[in-house]
């Protein structure tokens, strides 16, 4: 059975500038798309780690010590135990597939051109859903907001 979790990430947002334009912007425009990856990336880690977490010992022990900061610096961060540091490679793997496949499937939930916005759904992988949103503002920068 194909289950996918909607992601629970908690909300973020980012303005970028944009060229404007009348209606709102695409769920599939390169620069929306780019900054949702973008965010849903600084939460990920985290995230993939509590869902490891259920499957491995070593790393729900674990899961108490980490930190913001060690998350926003998973790149580089390690610890002593073996175990946890193959979690974290696997995670950091996991991490870096999404900031390079980006969304599969994006589709358009619900549009508002009086409001200029666009509610977006997409698929990370095959287990895992995004929602996000794109609205121009009143400068005609596109933001982006990722739930």
């Amino acid at each position: 059975m194909n289950r996918r979790y909607l992601l629970a990430i908690p909300l973020l947002t980012m303005s970028l500038a944009s060229c404007g334009g009348s209606g709102s912007p695409s769920c599939s425009d390169r620069d929306v798309t780019n900054t949702a990856v973008e965010l849903l990336t600084k939460g990920l880690p985290l995230q993939n780690l509590h869902e490891r977490a259920a499957y491995s010992d070593c790393l729900n022990h674990a899961m108490g010590a980490f930190s913001l900061t060690d998350m926003e610096n998973i790149e580089t961060f390690r610890v002593a135990d073996p175990c946890v540091n193959r979690e974290l490679d696997a995670t950091r793997a996991y991490v870096a597939k999404v900031r390079s496949t980006g969304f599969e499937n994006i589709r358009t939930a619900a549009r508002d051109d009086s409001l200029k916005k666009v509610a977006c759904l997409a698929d990370m992988d095959e287990y895992h859903n995004i929602q996000y949103s794109a609205q121009y503002t009143e400068e005609g920068k596109v933001y982006v907001s990722v739930y």
